[in-house]
């Protein structure tokens, strides 16, 4: 009996790991604490949900743009060799250019890789979508960002993100 104990709270344990959101500050509360933020960039955040819109002077200097950036939680053995998904939730009533939510892994001496969703003029809509992706990070990782980026925003596009989270599942066993 205490085996079986002992298995279901390993069990429970795994599955706690990999349900916990590696998001640092997932809804942007306290003037998105945890992010370094573009000063040139739009956007705020209502009811813990991050809206995105372009700059009044778009064109140029949209193109490319880190809008912010934030570390995820956990340390590099928490990613390596796993398997790990972003998903959120978007409504984009108008855009013209795209808006990306990106996940980027630093492994090795020299591997960057951005694990990204993007969102594009033709993904307008009115009601929210949820937005999933799956990756597995290489087994040296480094680092773990969390990018926002936007190109070719005008200044009457309105994105909204929310239910913002990357979640790791152990492939390689219990660290």
């Amino acid at each position: 009996m205490k085996q079986v104990w002992i298995f279901l709270c390993i069990v429970c344990s795994v599955l706690t790991l990999q349900a916990q959101n590696l998001v640092n500050n997932p809804s942007f509360a306290d003037d998105f604490r945890g992010y370094w933020k573009n000063r040139h960039s739009k956007y705020t955040v209502q009811n813990g949900i991050l809206c995105v819109t372009g700059s009044p002077e778009a064109g140029e200097q949209e193109n490319n743009r880190l809008l912010m950036t934030g570390l995820l939680l956990g340390k590099p053995s928490d990613y390596s060799g796993n398997t790990c998904t972003l998903r959120f939730s978007a409504r984009t009533e108008k855009i013209s250019g795209t808006f990306s939510i990106a996940v980027r892994e630093a492994a090795g001496t020299n591997y960057a890789k951005l694990h990204r969703i993007q969102l594009k003029k033709w993904d307008s809509n009115t009601d929210w979508k949820t937005y999933t992706l799956t990756f597995t990070c290489k087994g040296d990782v480094r680092e773990m960002r969390l990018n926002f980026l936007a190109q070719g925003l005008a200044a009457d596009d309105l994105i909204q993100i929310r239910d913002l989270s990357v979640t790791c599942s152990r492939t390689q066993g219990i660290h």
